[in-house]
Protein backbone atom coordinates (compact mmCIF):
# COMPACT_ATOMS: atom_id res chain seq x y z
CA UNK A 1 0.00 0.00 0.00
CA UNK A 2 1.26 3.45 -0.86
CA UNK A 3 0.28 7.03 -1.51
CA UNK A 4 1.51 9.78 -3.79
CA UNK A 5 0.55 13.35 -4.63
CA UNK A 6 1.91 15.40 -7.48
CA UNK A 7 2.58 19.08 -6.88
CA UNK A 8 -0.18 21.58 -7.49
CA UNK A 9 -0.95 25.13 -6.38
CA UNK A 10 -4.66 25.55 -5.83
CA UNK A 11 -5.37 28.98 -7.30
CA UNK A 12 -8.80 30.62 -7.23
CA UNK A 13 -8.09 33.75 -9.23
CA UNK A 14 -8.61 32.28 -12.71
CA UNK A 15 -11.20 29.51 -12.71
CA UNK A 16 -13.86 30.44 -15.24
CA UNK A 17 -12.94 27.38 -17.34
CA UNK A 18 -12.04 24.21 -15.50
CA UNK A 19 -9.70 22.87 -18.16
CA UNK A 20 -7.47 25.96 -18.14
CA UNK A 21 -7.78 26.41 -14.39
CA UNK A 22 -6.45 22.92 -13.77
CA UNK A 23 -3.51 23.53 -16.09
CA UNK A 24 -2.67 26.66 -14.15
CA UNK A 25 -2.81 24.77 -10.84
CA UNK A 26 -0.29 22.28 -12.24
CA UNK A 27 2.08 24.91 -13.62
CA UNK A 28 2.00 27.11 -10.50
CA UNK A 29 2.80 24.04 -8.42
CA UNK A 30 6.35 24.63 -9.64
CA UNK A 31 7.46 28.07 -8.49
CA UNK A 32 10.06 28.15 -11.28
CA UNK A 33 7.20 28.93 -13.64
CA UNK A 34 5.77 31.98 -11.92
CA UNK A 35 7.64 34.18 -14.46
CA UNK A 36 5.86 32.21 -17.23
CA UNK A 37 2.52 33.05 -15.61
CA UNK A 38 3.30 36.77 -15.38
CA UNK A 39 4.51 36.79 -18.98
CA UNK A 40 1.52 34.99 -20.52
CA UNK A 41 -1.48 36.07 -18.47
CA UNK A 42 -1.86 39.68 -19.61
CA UNK A 43 -4.13 39.75 -22.66
CA UNK A 44 -7.71 38.42 -22.78
CA UNK A 45 -10.02 37.45 -25.63
CA UNK A 46 -13.59 36.39 -26.12
CA UNK A 47 -15.59 34.31 -28.55
CA UNK A 48 -19.35 34.87 -28.70
CA UNK A 49 -20.01 31.95 -31.02
CA UNK A 50 -18.89 28.94 -28.98
CA UNK A 51 -21.02 25.88 -28.31
CA UNK A 52 -20.60 23.70 -25.26
CA UNK A 53 -20.83 19.92 -25.12
CA UNK A 54 -24.40 20.32 -23.95
CA UNK A 55 -25.44 22.23 -27.10
CA UNK A 56 -25.60 25.50 -25.22
CA UNK A 57 -24.27 28.63 -26.87
CA UNK A 58 -21.93 30.49 -24.54
CA UNK A 59 -19.61 33.46 -24.52
CA UNK A 60 -15.99 32.40 -24.12
CA UNK A 61 -13.83 34.84 -22.14
CA UNK A 62 -10.31 33.80 -21.30
CA UNK A 63 -6.63 34.71 -21.32
CA UNK A 64 -4.44 34.05 -24.31
CA UNK A 65 -2.28 32.09 -21.86
CA UNK A 66 -5.02 29.47 -21.59
CA UNK A 67 -4.39 25.93 -22.77
CA UNK A 68 -2.34 26.82 -25.88
CA UNK A 69 0.55 28.57 -24.17
CA UNK A 70 0.61 25.89 -21.48
CA UNK A 71 1.68 23.34 -24.07
CA UNK A 72 5.12 24.93 -24.17
CA UNK A 73 5.62 23.66 -20.61
CA UNK A 74 3.48 20.53 -20.48
CA UNK A 75 3.13 17.47 -22.66
CA UNK A 76 -0.52 16.91 -23.60
CA UNK A 77 -1.00 13.16 -24.04
CA UNK A 78 -4.34 12.05 -25.43
CA UNK A 79 -6.41 9.37 -23.70
CA UNK A 80 -8.38 7.50 -26.38
CA UNK A 81 -11.82 6.45 -25.20
CA UNK A 82 -11.26 2.84 -26.31
CA UNK A 83 -8.04 2.57 -24.30
CA UNK A 84 -9.79 3.06 -20.96
CA UNK A 85 -13.25 1.66 -21.65
CA UNK A 86 -12.65 -1.74 -20.05
CA UNK A 87 -9.85 -1.30 -17.55
CA UNK A 88 -9.42 -0.85 -13.82
CA UNK A 89 -9.43 2.96 -13.83
CA UNK A 90 -7.97 3.24 -10.32
CA UNK A 91 -4.95 1.10 -11.23
CA UNK A 92 -4.57 3.14 -14.43
CA UNK A 93 -4.60 6.45 -12.55
CA UNK A 94 -2.16 5.25 -9.89
CA UNK A 95 0.28 4.09 -12.57
CA UNK A 96 0.13 7.46 -14.35
CA UNK A 97 0.63 9.43 -11.13
CA UNK A 98 3.59 7.20 -10.21
CA UNK A 99 5.06 8.27 -13.56
CA UNK A 100 4.52 11.98 -12.80
CA UNK A 101 1.48 12.38 -15.04
CA UNK A 102 -1.63 14.30 -14.02
CA UNK A 103 -4.87 12.68 -15.17
CA UNK A 104 -7.61 14.87 -16.65
CA UNK A 105 -10.82 12.97 -17.42
CA UNK A 106 -14.61 13.02 -16.89
CA UNK A 107 -17.10 11.78 -14.29
CA UNK A 108 -20.85 11.52 -13.90
CA UNK A 109 -21.27 14.07 -11.12
CA UNK A 110 -24.41 12.36 -9.86
CA UNK A 111 -22.21 10.03 -7.82
CA UNK A 112 -19.90 12.64 -6.30
CA UNK A 113 -22.18 15.60 -5.57
CA UNK A 114 -25.17 15.24 -3.21
CA UNK A 115 -27.16 18.00 -4.95
CA UNK A 116 -27.16 16.01 -8.19
CA UNK A 117 -28.29 12.89 -6.37
CA UNK A 118 -31.17 14.76 -4.72
CA UNK A 119 -32.43 15.99 -8.07
CA UNK A 120 -31.67 12.67 -9.79
CA UNK A 121 -29.60 14.63 -12.33
CA UNK A 122 -26.77 12.99 -14.27
CA UNK A 123 -24.16 15.34 -15.72
CA UNK A 124 -20.71 14.45 -17.05
CA UNK A 125 -18.00 16.96 -16.21
CA UNK A 126 -14.23 17.43 -16.07
CA UNK A 127 -11.99 16.37 -13.18
CA UNK A 128 -8.23 16.53 -12.58
CA UNK A 129 -6.63 13.75 -10.52
CA UNK A 130 -3.23 14.43 -8.98
CA UNK A 131 -2.96 12.07 -6.02
CA UNK A 132 -3.99 8.79 -4.44
CA UNK A 133 -3.85 7.13 -1.03
CA UNK A 134 -4.18 3.36 -0.70
CA UNK A 135 -4.60 3.60 3.06
CA UNK A 136 -7.79 5.68 2.88
CA UNK A 137 -8.60 4.35 -0.61
CA UNK A 138 -9.20 7.86 -1.95
CA UNK A 139 -8.09 9.93 -4.93
CA UNK A 140 -7.25 13.63 -4.60
CA UNK A 141 -8.86 15.75 -7.30
CA UNK A 142 -9.43 19.34 -8.39
CA UNK A 143 -12.78 20.55 -9.65
CA UNK A 144 -15.94 22.34 -8.62
CA UNK A 145 -17.40 20.89 -5.44
CA UNK A 146 -21.04 20.55 -4.42
CA UNK A 147 -21.16 24.26 -3.51
CA UNK A 148 -19.70 25.29 -6.90
CA UNK A 149 -16.35 26.18 -5.33
CA UNK A 150 -13.21 25.49 -7.34
CA UNK A 151 -11.18 23.45 -4.89
CA UNK A 152 -9.33 20.25 -4.04
CA UNK A 153 -11.17 17.33 -2.45
CA UNK A 154 -11.10 13.54 -2.08
CA UNK A 155 -13.20 10.87 -3.79
CA UNK A 156 -13.17 7.24 -2.71
CA UNK A 157 -11.85 4.67 -5.16
CA UNK A 158 -15.23 2.97 -5.32
CA UNK A 159 -17.19 6.18 -5.96
CA UNK A 160 -14.73 7.41 -8.57
CA UNK A 161 -14.82 4.13 -10.46
CA UNK A 162 -18.63 4.15 -10.53
CA UNK A 163 -18.80 7.81 -11.63
CA UNK A 164 -16.18 7.22 -14.31
CA UNK A 165 -17.86 4.12 -15.74
CA UNK A 166 -21.25 5.79 -15.82
CA UNK A 167 -19.76 8.88 -17.47
CA UNK A 168 -18.40 6.68 -20.24
CA UNK A 169 -21.78 5.00 -20.67
CA UNK A 170 -23.73 8.28 -20.73
CA UNK A 171 -21.51 9.82 -23.40
CA UNK A 172 -21.05 6.74 -25.56
CA UNK A 173 -23.81 7.62 -28.01
CA UNK A 174 -23.42 11.41 -27.84
CA UNK A 175 -21.85 12.66 -31.07
CA UNK A 176 -20.26 15.75 -29.56
CA UNK A 177 -18.47 13.54 -27.00
CA UNK A 178 -17.14 11.21 -29.67
CA UNK A 179 -15.89 13.59 -32.36
CA UNK A 180 -12.26 13.19 -31.29
CA UNK A 181 -12.67 9.73 -29.68
CA UNK A 182 -10.95 10.99 -26.52
CA UNK A 183 -11.90 10.76 -22.88
CA UNK A 184 -9.31 13.00 -21.32
CA UNK A 185 -5.61 13.82 -21.37
CA UNK A 186 -2.48 13.23 -19.36
CA UNK A 187 -0.30 16.20 -18.47
CA UNK A 188 3.41 15.97 -17.74
CA UNK A 189 6.11 18.61 -17.51
CA UNK A 190 8.44 18.59 -20.49
CA UNK A 191 11.93 17.52 -19.42
CA UNK A 192 13.56 20.65 -20.84
CA UNK A 193 11.43 22.75 -18.49
CA UNK A 194 12.98 21.45 -15.27
CA UNK A 195 15.10 24.58 -15.00
CA UNK A 196 14.19 28.15 -14.18
CA UNK A 197 11.97 29.92 -16.72
CA UNK A 198 13.47 33.13 -18.06
CA UNK A 199 11.02 36.03 -18.05
CA UNK A 200 10.57 37.69 -21.46
CA UNK A 201 9.98 41.36 -20.66
CA UNK A 202 9.33 42.27 -24.31
CA UNK A 203 6.54 39.72 -24.66
CA UNK A 204 5.03 40.86 -21.37
CA UNK A 205 5.03 44.53 -22.43
CA UNK A 206 3.47 43.67 -25.81
CA UNK A 207 0.68 41.79 -24.09
CA UNK A 208 0.17 44.61 -21.61
CA UNK A 209 0.07 47.15 -24.45
CA UNK A 210 -2.56 45.12 -26.32
CA UNK A 211 -4.65 44.74 -23.17
CA UNK A 212 -4.64 48.46 -22.38
CA UNK A 213 -5.31 49.58 -25.95
CA UNK A 214 -7.79 46.77 -26.85
CA UNK A 215 -5.49 45.54 -29.58
CA UNK A 216 -4.88 42.10 -31.12
CA UNK A 217 -1.71 43.28 -32.86
CA UNK A 218 0.53 40.75 -31.11
CA UNK A 219 -1.99 37.88 -30.91
CA UNK A 220 0.29 35.53 -32.85
CA UNK A 221 3.02 35.93 -30.25
CA UNK A 222 0.76 34.16 -27.77
CA UNK A 223 -0.89 31.62 -30.07
CA UNK A 224 1.89 30.46 -32.40
CA UNK A 225 5.50 29.40 -32.32
CA UNK A 226 4.97 26.52 -29.89
CA UNK A 227 6.19 22.99 -30.40
CA UNK A 228 3.03 21.18 -29.41
CA UNK A 229 2.72 17.45 -28.93
CA UNK A 230 -0.72 16.29 -30.01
Amino acid sequence: MKSKQLKIELQNNINNYLYNSCLLCIILGNENFYPWFYENYTQIFYNDNKWSRYSNKEVWLDFYGGWIAAQSLLEFIKIPRKSIANIDIITYIKDKIDNHKYVFTFLDEYYVKPNYMKSNSHRVHDILVYGYDDFSEKLTVIGFDNNHNFTSYNISYQTFAKAFENGLALTESEEIWNQDNLYGRLFKFREKNSQFFKFNIKKFLRGLHDYIFLSTLHKKIFLTGLQIKK
